[in-house]
């Protein structure tokens, strides 16, 4: 929610500012995103293929690619029916290359309970 919040005031600063067109709302339902910026609350367990977020608790997923170097900052989106994860890291040292993102796919308990808790039934 504080992330939405930042997003729209840097949307309308960027609007008044001349910069940018007149900011466009999201209809409920797509390209539902969230993130968790903050990497303290964040835990990754490659060797298990688990990842603790706040609110959701332990997950399991499936590792497209290791996530090298230390986790900054996560985002949970969802595309066609399915929940994905992002990280976004920092290098360990200067020879790896600079700050990427690494995909991974979100077990069902992620869409269950990201449904659970996001969504009106």
């Amino acid at each position: 929610m504080q992330q939405a919040l930042k997003d729209l005031e840097r949307a309308y600063t960027n609007f008044f500012s001349k910069r940018a067109a007149y900011p466009r709302f999201r209809k409920k339902g797509q390209r539902d995103s969230f993130r968790y910026p903050d990497p303290k609350q964040i835990k990754l367990d490659q060797g298990n293929d688990r990842l603790f977020l706040p609110k959701l608790g332990w997950m399991h997923y499936r590792n497209s690619r290791d996530v090298l170097g230390e986790v900054r900052n996560v985002t949970v989106s969802e595309s066609g029916g399915k929940w994905f994860v992002s990280t976004r890291r920092r290098a360990r040292s200067s020879s790896q290359c600079p700050v990427r993102l690494a995909s991974m796919s979100a077990s069902p308990v992620l869409q269950r309970s990201a449904t659970a808790r996001f969504s009106k039934r």
